[in-house]
């Protein structure tokens, strides 16, 4: 008769912890029993220790990687603040020391006297028409109307004008020298405030500054377009409340980074190339081919990313596909019924992201909705919806 034996391995009795339940349990090997006769078998210490010592070496490796990468990204950060930092104390410095020859500008006007920045604004371009101040206002005098003989507004009109009609150009050569930015910015100003309010004839430049100072939408609206590349006539408005937004008026280093930003499109410009779609006289205005903040075209719940090109009578979106770029695709802005708007798009028509704007040429079948891609925030839209 067959007898049976005890099993060797005796299970652990199990131990309920309170508020482990829901925990996952790691299985446990079973206990010996105290007459089993199993042993470990030998354990090889030297090759334990030699594949310990290889994760440790990976380890330590893949640390020290990540470290360097991370200390290079933050140079590259340091770098570019750096460089922001000593652009913006150049044009502080520069605003605090303005190199005005001499003061030949007769300041006792009919209606009071003139302000500093407007005595600024009239010798430096009366220096750049290779006059003085005082033979620019009597020249004003001579051509002007009887009635605008004493009006200070007309007359720094008169000598940004004179100069900036010189330049036939689409984008104004001297845009790119720092004092000619802080010029047109004074002379913004001037326009603003063309009168002296205390009607002080001794206020000299020894503590002019304009650092702080604000210029209003009108004066931006009336200088800004003069100056060839930097605003359109129909939609200065609408750019200077992008470029504002919530602040209390356009400050200078608000205005020089604006216009590198457009330093960088105009080059981007010149070496753009479309083919042969552009129209006869269609002009570049804006183009969006960033690759880090990509242009996406929405169709049917679907993004499609590219490179768009806005021009003075329509809008090129190049599509990107995975043989490269595709034909472009133009929308007509001539139409006097077409709109801009800001839209909310997202998947499955969702709209989470409230960074697009829906172009119309007049009709719902012509309707493009482009999204900018921006994580800054709504800067780059706000612009380019400005522009349009």
């Amino acid at each position: 008769m067959l007898q049976l034996q005890p099993p060797r391995f005796l299970p652990l009795p199990r131990c309920r912890i309170p508020g482990s339940s829901s925990r996952r349990r790691r299985a446990r090997p079973p206990a010996l029993a105290v007459r089993s006769q199993w042993k470990l078998p030998d354990v090889d210490t030297d090759a334990v220790q030699e594949r310990v010592r290889s994760w440790l070496s990976r380890a330590q490796g893949a640390v020290v990687g990540a470290a360097q990468a991370a200390r290079e990204k933050g140079k590259r950060k340091e770098d570019a603040e750096g460089r922001k930092k000593q652009r913006k104390e150049e044009v502080e410095e520069q605003a605090l020391d303005f190199a005005v020859p001499e003061i030949t500008v007769e300041r006792r006007v009919g209606r009071g006297w003139l302000s500093m920045d407007a005595v600024v604004a009239i010798e430096q371009f009366a220096r750049l028409n290779g006059l003085t101040g005082r033979k620019v206002q009597r020249i004003f005098k001579a051509l002007a109307h009887e009635h605008v003989h004493s009006d200070a507004r007309s007359l720094v009109e008169y000598c940004c004008f004179r100069y900036l009609s010189r330049d036939n150009s689409d984008f104004h050569p001297n845009l790119t020298e720092l004092a000619f930015q802080r010029l047109i910015f004074v002379t913004m100003l001037a326009w603003e405030d063309p009168y002296d309010e205390d009607n002080d004839p001794h206020s000299s430049l020894d503590n002019y500054s304009i650092l702080g100072r604000f210029v209003g939408e009108d004066a931006f609206v009336r200088i800004a377009p003069a100056v060839a590349g930097v605003a359109d006539v129909s939609t200065a408005h609408h750019l200077f409340r992008a470029l504002v937004g919530t602040e209390k008026g356009l400050t200078l280093d608000l205005w020089t980074t604006y216009l590198g930003e457009l330093l960088k499109v105009h080059h981007g410009r010149q070496t753009h190339k479309i083919g042969d779609n552009f129209l006869s006289g269609e002009q570049v205005l804006c183009i969006g081919s960033s690759k880090k903040r990509p242009v996406l075209k929405w169709e049917q719940n679907t993004a499609w990313p590219g490179h768009l090109t806005l021009t003075n009578k329509a809008l090129y979106f190049e599509a990107i596909g995975l043989a490269g770029m595709k034909k472009p695709l133009r929308l007509d802005l001539t139409d006097h019924n077409s709109r801009v708007q800001k839209a909310k798009v997202g998947p499955f028509g969702s709209r989470l992201f409230d960074s697009a704007v829906s172009v119309s040429s007049g009709s719902v079948s012509s309707e493009w909705t482009l999204e900018f891609v921006d994580f800054g925030g709504e800067m780059r839209r706000d612009i380019t919806r400005g522009s349009s």
